[in-house]
């Protein structure tokens, strides 16, 4: 698409003013107006907020600008939202929202400037050809474009003008009123990457990808210097109070004084540790200050270029630093959301002690009385979950890191019995706490490839599963005396890309392993939106589909294992892969229902604990409730400020809990939203004789879509349906062993339609076949082909595994037994028992006893 076509799209949209505030929807109106304060203004439906959101932008922060009297901060980030921060309220309010003038609500803001006497505020778009000029209610104009995508901007000294830099090299002059264009000055072979202007507006200064610093004349409007600096990327270049001086640094630096007279360097600085991302010199020229990959601020003295102090700020990389115009405080942002505020003269911070660092993961205790959180940080907080007030901290010791700058924590599970508590870090170190006490179990070893993990308990039997982002999943047994695990399997890389969503793309990581109800299976989402299931018990691999058109970041299965649900996508306007949740049948893989609605990634879901809701979190900052079986969504949960990343539902399905890059926990009331219980939404009507004939034909089809219709109407209608039913369903003889016997023999006939018939005829027959097949299989001097080995071993999983080739009237009948779990009459669990006792009906006999352990639980719970 040719760049021009934006520039006139944006051109039409701001033929007049627009007040950007109004582009809003109700609920981001009523979300961005108020006070982030754990105390008060909980959005509708919330209970409780943990933690505060205060200074927490969401996703990442590209860039800062202070206001004249220092009292508002305004923050750019990756989630295309300017805010504006009120130091002395705490209160955030949205200025400005790239999606208000894009259908692409993935574009970033990357630049802004404020004009010397604060009225006007400009910022770049990091997709958009376009410079967008407003003031701090909101009203916006399209200020100017060079044509190609700009990528520095700022004020000149005077506020006449305003420099603007793109990726072309290309550096523009524009007149601050008015946008028209004063110069077009060309140099630089690659993108400009620094801008600064001399404290008498006569000249400024330009960086690039190169090294190179170029400065320009104003009136003369052309380079009246060069200079040097190296071959990594200009990060910042600042004029000194005499504007005869420059301090410059290349991202892999130290900084450097050049004199603007002679162009040679008459300083240098003392080295740092990382790569420099940003410069900015105090008010009365005394030192400088800038942010680091590493996550430091290092200050220096102007003076002799000595390293005053340096000191952890950030998780991650620094993008940006400010100091407030008194010189006394400094202000950051950095890569994972937050905005910090320092005393640079003691490396302090001086904002609120209760921020956090974006929320990663979180888990409930089986009795719902704590919460585990995974922070942007170093340590997972124990909470109480009816107070929010923090318990203890489970530490993770820097000397015990492979690499302690980015030990993050990645993911976390709590045992069944609520006793212990795993958590895996970035580089897939695996450690155990005593969640009761906070005494640590032990480390497991580390996942050889990697970032992005997930873990999770088998539900019985003290053992735990954990999941890497180079496709490679592990079992360990955690009796404490195993030195290996049970099991390892590796998809591999020629199989399966990796993971491709960074940190700086989505700060919790995927949601990437779900166990099933009973232990069995696990299922995993791997690059290139594919999901797998693999039999727990020996890594064997069951099922394999690329189901998404992006990543899929999060699956889980429902609470009876019938089904299993992932999330992937992105952005229809940006890729094409609109963000969709796909359910699917577990016996078959087939889709049964596909949900959409969210306006951006969707990164993490979740049943809740009855099956009757499916919530989602997303990047577009809210929680979403889905009806799972209808695909209907329920209710819209607003609140957090930023990307929400995990969503969890309590063990009594009364709370929800959602944790957000604000660096706060949300937990809500599901059905104060207007959400009803399953036993209260309206019925579906009552269905015809027609309509049971078809439904009863519908059973057996590998359409999983019209399979679960056919359900819900047979289950509509239980009187009518249990009369329908029952004599089809009345139980099989047992097989004869020497029909067995004689249809074992026939899978090494000659014709591949005899093999395949009777292998079908052989899993139709159920649990009986498995004790002749098993001492074929085992016998010393069996004659068996390869083929027929094959086949035999298909069969004996067959009824283990799902996903399986189901013959017809099994998959019917097997669909019957979720008939008859909705129905749960008297009536209906007899005919479960009568199913559950027939060594015949090994498919919906397995099944009919796990329906009616769910129907006893049920009944206890009353």
């Amino acid at each position: 698409m040719s760049s021009k076509l934006p520039i006139v799209l944006l051109m039409l949209a701001f033929s007049a003013p627009v007040a950007v505030a109004t582009q809003d929807t109700p609920g981001d109106q009523e979300r961005n107006s108020k006070t982030m304060d754990k105390d008060r203004d909980l959005p509708p439906g919330a209970i409780m907020r943990i933690g505060s959101a205060w200074l927490q932008s969401g996703r990442a922060v590209r860039d800062l600008a202070v206001m004249l009297k220092g009292g508002t901060i305004l923050s750019a980030g990756e989630d295309g939202v300017l805010r504006r921060w009120d130091l002395a309220t705490r209160r955030v309010g949205v200025v400005f929202k790239i999606s208000a003038v894009s259908h692409d609500k993935t574009r970033e803001l990357h630049q802004i400037a404020v004009s010397p006497d604060g009225k006007r505020v400009v910022t770049t778009s990091w997709g958009l050809p376009a410079l967008f000029s407003l003031n701090l209610e909101g009203d916006l104009n399209l200020l100017g474009s060079s044509g190609a995508i700009p990528t520095m901007v700022t004020y000149l000294a005077d506020g006449k003008a305003v420099a603007l830099g793109g990726r072309g090299g290309e550096v523009i002059l524009l007149d601050a009123a008015t946008g028209k264009t004063l110069a077009r000055l060309h140099g630089h072979a690659s993108q400009v990457t620094a801008l600064a202007s001399s404290p008498d507006a006569d000249r400024f200064a330009s960086g690039d990808d190169d090294g190179v610093v170029r400065i320009w004349g104003v009136e003369a409007q052309k380079e009246l210097l060069k200079i040097e600096t190296g071959s990594s990327p200009v990060a910042g270049v600042q004029f000194l109070q005499d504007g005869a001086r420059l301090i410059a640094t290349s991202m892999d630096g130290p900084p450097h004084i050049w004199d603007l007279e002679s162009g040679q360097k008459v300083r240098s600085f003392e080295n740092q540790v990382g790569h420099i991302y940003g410069l900015e010199l105090s008010p009365s020229g005394e030192i400088v200050v800038a942010g680091t990959s590493s996550g430091n601020l290092v200050i220096w003295a102007v003076e002799d270029g000595k390293i005053v102090r340096a000191f952890k700020a950030h998780s991650g990389v620094v993008n940006a630093v400010k100091f407030l115009p008194d010189g006394k405080g400094l202000v950051s942002a950095g890569n994972e959301g937050a905005i910090r505020l320092w005393d640079p003269k003691t490396g302090q911070r001086t904002d609120p002690p209760e921020a956090h660092g974006s929320v990663r993961d979180l888990a409930w205790s089986p009795d719902g009385q704590t919460i585990a959180v995974v922070e942007e940080e170093r340590s997972v907080r124990i909470l109480d979950a009816n107070t929010g007030r923090p318990i203890r901290s489970l530490a993770w010791e820097e000397d015990d890191s492979i690499n302690p700058d980015i030990v993050d924590v990645e993911a976390i599970a709590i045992s069944p019995d609520g006793k212990e508590l795993a958590a895996i870090s970035w580089f897939g170190e695996v450690r155990r706490w005593n969640l009761l006490t906070g005494e640590w179990k032990g480390d497991l070893d580390r996942i050889p490839y990697g970032q992005f993990h997930d873990l999770a308990y088998l539900p019985v039997g003290g053992e735990l599963l954990y999941w890497s982002s180079a496709n490679h999943l592990r079992r360990w047994s955690l009796d404490g005396e195993a030195k290996e695990p049970l099991w390892t399997v590796t998809w591999g890389r020629g199989e399966e890309e990796m993971w491709m969503c960074g940190r700086g793309i989505h700060q919790g990581g995927p949601r990437a392993l779900s166990i099933s109800p009973d232990g069995s299976v696990a299922l995993t989402a791997a690059g290139e939106g594919a999901i797998r299931l693999c039999d727990t018990s020996t890594g064997r691999k069951i099922w394999k589909s690329t189901v998404h058109a992006d990543l899929c970041r999060s699956v889980a299965f429902a609470p009876d294992g019938r089904y299993f649900a992932s999330a992937g996508g992105w952005s229809k306007e940006l890729n094409g892969s609109e963000p969709e949740i796909r359910i699917f049948e577990t016996a078959t893989g087939r889709e049964a229902t596909r949900i959409v609605g969210h306006g951006s990634a969707i990164t993490a879901i979740e049943y809740s604990p009855t099956g009757s809701l499916l919530a989602s979190a997303s990047w577009d900052g809210t929680v979403r409730l889905w009806d799972p079986e209808r695909g209907e969504l329920l209710a819209t949960l607003e609140g957090h400020l930023g990307d929400v990343n995990v969503v969890a539902f309590a063990p009594d399905g009364q709370r929800l809990a959602s944790g957000g890059s604000d660096g706060t926990i949300l937990i809500w009331n599901p059905w104060e939203q207007g959400v009803r219980q399953p036993e209260n939404r309206p019925p579906l009507p009552k269905p015809t004789p027609e309509d049971l004939n078809r439904a009863w034909e519908h059973l057996d089809e590998g359409d999983a879509a019209a399979s679960r219709k056919a359900i819900y109407t047979l289950a509509n209608a239980p009187e009518e349906t249990l009369l329908y039913i029952t004599p089809r369903l009345q139980a099989r003889e047992v097989a004869d062993l020497e029909r067995i016997r004689d249809l074992v023999a026939m899978l090494d006939d000659d014709e591949f339609e005899v093999r395949e018939r009777t292998a079908q005829e052989l899993i139709a027959i159920g649990d009986a076949t498995h004790p002749v097949l098993r001492a074929l299989l085992e016998a010393a001097d069996s004659e068996l082909t390869a083929e027929a080995r094959m086949r035999i071993k298909e069969i004996l999983g067959a009824t283990t595994f799902p996903v399986r080739r189901y013959p017809s009237e099994a998959l019917r009948r097997s669909r019957c037994v979720e008939v008859l779990e909705r129905i749960g009459t008297e009536e209906a669990i007899d005919l479960l028992r009568e199913m559950a006792g027939n060594p015949a009906t090994a498919y919906e006999g397995k099944a009919a006893r796990a329906g009616l352990l769910r129907l006893e639980s049920r009944e206890g719970e009353k």
